[in-house]
């Protein structure tokens, strides 16, 4: 099932059970109706919080646990020893996107996209979002700006900002 298909499930459930909540504070007529609608809304907003954790948990360890680990080495000879980039600018972003996803670096491939194998663990996610302000800042140090729309893969990623650094680089030099 694919993360959005997940997320969907999750915000009709919880528009589901506050309906459902509110059909039954108003027909059960307590006297003190906003207590329990509080307490409601807290076992709700706390169910939630509790399943998007564990699913996240869940959907990372199940997406990367079963693939091959593969050493920064072996992943920059294998994706991008012909590429054009230097060695330490392909490895520096690839840490950059294990590191602020929190994901297993060894465990990445070129081919992960953006919104599904990387960060669609949680209904909300500032991971991705952490990646593009640091990424952002990072390449403004350079006066440059990278176009995020075009980026949707590891791969885009890692070719796309790492020209950017190495060109500037060499300008630089």
């Amino acid at each position: 099932m694919k993360s959005i298909t997940i997320q969907s499930v999750v915000i009709y459930v919880i528009a589901l059970m506050a309906l459902g909540g509110a059909l039954i504070l108003s027909s059960l007529n307590f006297a003190d109706t906003k207590k329990w609608a509080l307490i409601m809304i807290l076992l709700i907003g706390g169910g939630v919080s509790l399943f998007s954790l564990i699913h996240s948990r869940y959907r990372k360890k199940a997406l990367f646990s079963s693939r091959e680990v593969l050493s920064l080495d072996d992943i920059y000879v294998r994706y991008y020893s012909n590429s054009g980039l230097s060695k330490n600018a392909v490895l520096e972003l690839w840490q950059l996107v294990a590191t602020t996803l929190s994901l297993p670096a060894e465990r990445l491939r070129p081919s992960d996209k953006f919104g599904d194998e990387l960060g669609p663990y949680r209904v909300i996610n500032d991971d991705l979002d952490q990646l593009q302000v640091v990424t952002t800042r990072r390449l403004e140090t350079f006066g440059r700006k990278a176009d995020f729309s075009a980026i949707k893969t590891l791969d885009d990623y890692i070719r796309h900002v790492g020209i950017i650094m190495e060109f500037e680089k060499h300008e630089e030099g």
